[in-house]
């Protein structure tokens, strides 16, 4: 199917918008989508998961570049207790992270 190019240059303009004026919120979004995912992840109270979210998103804004969001948000929840606890910092936790 051909789309009609005034339809794809809106629909782009439309969601870059969107993607630009709610940057933190939708990724924020993505975590905790992300993290709902796990096993665990019922068992946190409201405070842990603020806290992991947090965590994340510090974790990933200081090197945006070189970590895929999945692997963080899959290394966070498997180790969520030590990260709780403050045994896992985010400098090492890129020791946890396998690819």
């Amino acid at each position: 199917m051909i789309m009609n190019n005034n339809f794809n240059k809106e629909f782009i303009n439309k969601w870059e918008k969107i993607f630009n004026d709610n940057k933190y919120e939708m990724f924020s979004a993505v975590i905790l989508y992300n993290m709902s995912c796990h096993s665990a992840y019922d068992e946190l109270t409201e405070d842990e998961k603020m806290q992991l979210l947090n965590y994340a998103n510090e974790f990933y804004l200081k090197d945006e570049s070189c970590i895929d969001l999945g692997k963080i948000t899959d290394t966070i929840m498997n180790n969520y207790k030590d990260i709780l606890a403050g045994k896992i910092d985010r400098y090492y936790l890129y020791n946890y992270i396998n690819y």
